[in-house]
C-alpha cells in the first residue's frame, strides 16, 4: 500500500523518510489503476522521493568536486611549475564534471555550487531535501540567496526561514530567505544599492528552431531609458529586421524588396502591420547594425568578427536540397531560414585552396598561422573543440595540439595540428595537466564500431558521439560517421584518467569550385 499523506502536512515525521525500500514499493505501483485521489498522492510521493534522490546526487557531486576555492584549499599540483600554476584554470574539476555530465560549463558550475553549499554550508536544507520535505528547486534557491553569507550566518538564516519549506514553492522560499537575511543582517542603503547594481547583466538563451531571447537586468533608471529610446525609434519607423524582411511583405519595398521604414511605407501606400513589440525589437536590431559599423571596435582573429555567419552547403543554398544550415554561435537552423539570410549576405571564400596560393601547412619553423590558415581553421572548427563548450571559434585561440618547438621534433603550424580552443580550455590543456590528442583513422583493413575504438594509452573510453559543432555538417566531408576508418578523433584525457573522444570536424574541401560561382552567387540565389 501507499502511505497516505495530506498535501498540506509539512511535518517531516508525518510519513516515513524516503529511502530505497519505499522507492522500490512506489516503483511497483501502476498509477493507472489508482483512483483520482490516490493518483495525486502518488505523484506527491514521487516528488518527495525525487528530493531524496537529489540529495544523494548532490552528495556524490560534492564528493567528486571537493571543497573548491570557497570551502577549502585547492589541492597542490606538484607537477606545476610556478608560471604554470599562475595561469592554471581555477576549479578545473568543473570541466571534468562537465564532460561526464554532458552539461555546459555554466550549468555544471551552478550544480557544483549547490552541491558544495548543501554539504559544507546548508545542513538544514540538505536534511529537508533528503527527507523529501523540500524540492531541489527550493534548495537551489536557498544556496543562491545565501551565496554571500558565511557558514555561521547561513545557519541563522536556515533556522529563521525554512520552517514552512514543506508547503512553499521555490519562489515563496526565496522570499522567506530574503526576508530573513534582511532582518538578521541588514546592510546600509548605500551598500545595498551598490550591491544591487553589481547584479546588472545581459544574457542570451536559445528558444528553439529560429528564435533566441536576450534578457537585460539593469538599474531601473537605465532600463526605463533603454525602453523609452526603443519606443521612440519604433514610433519613428524602425527598419524591419533583415532576418524577418522577406516574411513581412507588407513592409518591404515592392520594387526593391528591401526593408523600409514606416514613413516610407506610408508614402508608397504600403501598410505596416507590425505591432509595437515588433517595432521595438526591430529598433534594437537596427541599433546593433549601426553600432557594428564603428571602426574603433576591437578585432578578434584579425577581424572585427561582427558579421552574422551562416554555414550552408551549396545544394541547399541553390534550393536543390533542404539540409539544415548552421548559424555560428547559435546552432542548426532550418534550410529555409538559412537561404533567406543568404540572399542578403555578402559572400566571401572561407576555404583556402590552391587558387589563392595560400598554404595549409607552414611546417615546424613558423609559429603564427597566416590569415588564410586562420580563416580555414575557423571555418572548419566553428566552435571551441572542448567537448561541452560552444564558444564561437572566432572568440577562441588557435592552438597547436602537439606543442610547437621550432624544431623537426615539435608540432607543425598546419591545419592538421591546429585547433580552436577558448581561453579557459586552452589554459586547461596547457597548465592543468589535461592531455589532448588527435587520433588518426585506423588501418582501413580493420573495421570496428567508432564508439568502441580503444583510445591510445588507455583501456577506457568515455563518450564517442558527435556533439553540436562537430562531425560532418552542412554537407562537408565524405564517408559515414559510423565507419571509423574515415574519421579522425579528438581525444581529451583528464588528470584523473577519464577519456572523452569525439569526431573531429571534417576537413573542408580543397578545390576551386568556389571561384566559378563566387561572382554570380547572389544572382543564382535570387533566380533559383
Amino acid at each position: 500500500g501507499m502511505p497516505r499523506r495530506s498535501t498540506s502536512d509539512a511535518t517531516p515525521g508525518a510519513v516515513s523518510v524516503p529511502g530505497v525500500e519505499s522507492f522500490a514499493r512506489l516503483a511497483l505501483v501502476d498509477p493507472w489503476l489508482l483512483d483520482a485521489q490516490a493518483q495525486v498522492e502518488f505523484v506527491a510521493e514521487f516528488e518527495r522521493h525525487a528530493g531524496w534522490f537529489e540529495a544523494l546526487r548532490a552528495n556524490a557531486l560534492a564528493a567528486a568536486a571537493g571543497p573548491g576555492p570557497e570551502f577549502g584549499p585547492q589541492p597542490a599540483d606538484t607537477d606545476c611549475e610556478g608560471h604554470r600554476a599562475m595561469f592554471a584554470v581555477e576549479d578545473a574539476v568543473q570541466d571534468e564534471l562537465s564532460v561526464a555530465l554532458r552539461m555546459s560549463g555554466v550549468a555544471t558550475h551552478r550544480r557544483m555550487a549547490v552541491a558544495r553549499d548543501l554539504h559544507y554550508k546548508l545542513p538544514v536544507t540538505a536534511r529537508l531535501l533528503r527527507d523529501g520535505v523540500c524540492s531541489y528547486g527550493q534548495a537551489a534557491v536557498v544556496s543562491d540567496e545565501c551565496e554571500l553569507l558565511s557558514i555561521r550566518q547561513a545557519a541563522q538564516v536556515e533556522d529563521a526561514a525554512l520552517g514552512k519549506a514543506g508547503v512553499q514553492t521555490p519562489g515563496q522560499t526565496r522570499r522567506s530567505v530574503r526576508s530573513a537575511i534582511a532582518k538578521l543582517f541588514p546592510i546600509e542603503p548605500k551598500a545595498k544599492i551598490t550591491d544591487e547594481f553589481a547584479g546588472r547583466k545581459l544574457e542570451m538563451s536559445f528558444d528553439g528552431g529560429v528564435m533566441a531571447t536576450i534578457t537585460a537586468t539593469l538599474p531601473a533608471p537605465d532600463a526605463i531609458a533603454v525602453w523609452n529610446a526603443l519606443t521612440a525609434c519604433a514610433r519613428a519607423g524602425a527598419p524591419v529586421s533583415p532576418s524577418c524582411a522577406t516574411s513581412v511583405a507588407s513592409v518591404t519595398d515592392p520594387l526593391t524588396g528591401k526593408p523600409t521604414t514606416t514613413a516610407a511605407a506610408t508614402a508608397t501606400g504600403v501598410k505596416d502591420t507590425r505591432t509595437m513589440a515588433h517595432k521595438r525589437a526591430d529598433a534594437l536590431t537596427a541599433w546593433a547594425h549601426r553600432a557594428a559599423d564603428d571602426p574603433g571596435l576591437p578585432v578578434m582573429q584579425g577581424k572585427k568578427r561582427l558579421d552574422t555567419q551562416i554555414v550552408i552547403d551549396l545544394a541547399t543554398l541553390l534550393g536543390l536540397a533542404d539540409n539544415p544550415g548552421e548559424l555560428i554561435g547559435y546552432g542548426p537552423i532550418p534550410a529555409e531560414l538559412a537561404r533567406r539570410l543568404a540572399t542578403d549576405s555578402q559572400w566571401r571564400r572561407l576555404v583556402t585552396d590552391p587558387v589563392t596560393g595560400h598554404l595549409l601547412d607552414y611546417g615546424t619553423t613558423t609559429y603564427t598561422p597566416s590569415a588564410g590558415l586562420r580563416e580555414y581553421i575557423l571555418a572548419r572548427d566553428r566552435v571551441c573543440q572542448f567537448p561541452t563548450c560552444q564558444r564561437a571559434g572566432y572568440q577562441c585561440d588557435i592552438d597547436h595540439v602537439e606543442p610547437f618547438t621550432g624544431t623537426p621534433d615539435g608540432g607543425s603550424t598546419s591545419a592538421d595540428n591546429l585547433i580552436t580552443l577558448c581561453r579557459r580550455h586552452h589554459r586547461l590543456k596547457t597548465h592543468n595537466r589535461w592531455k589532448l590528442r588527435i587520433v588518426k583513422p585506423p588501418d582501413r583493413h580493420r573495421t570496428s564500431n567508432a564508439g568502441a575504438a580503444e583510445p591510445s594509452g588507455s583501456g577506457r573510453s568515455y563518450g564517442s558521439g558527435s556533439r553540436s559543432g562537430s562531425g560532418s555538417q552542412s554537407g562537408y566531408g565524405s564517408g559515414s560517421d559510423d565507419d571509423d576508418t574515415t574519421i579522425t578523433f579528438i581525444e581529451w584525457e583528464s588528470p584523473r584518467g577519464m577519456i572523452h573522444r569525439q569526431p573531429r570536424p571534417r576537413p573542408l574541401p580543397l578545390n576551386n569550385g568556389y571561384t566559378t560561382i563566387e561572382a554570380d552567387l547572389n544572382t543564382l540565389l535570387k533566380t533559383a
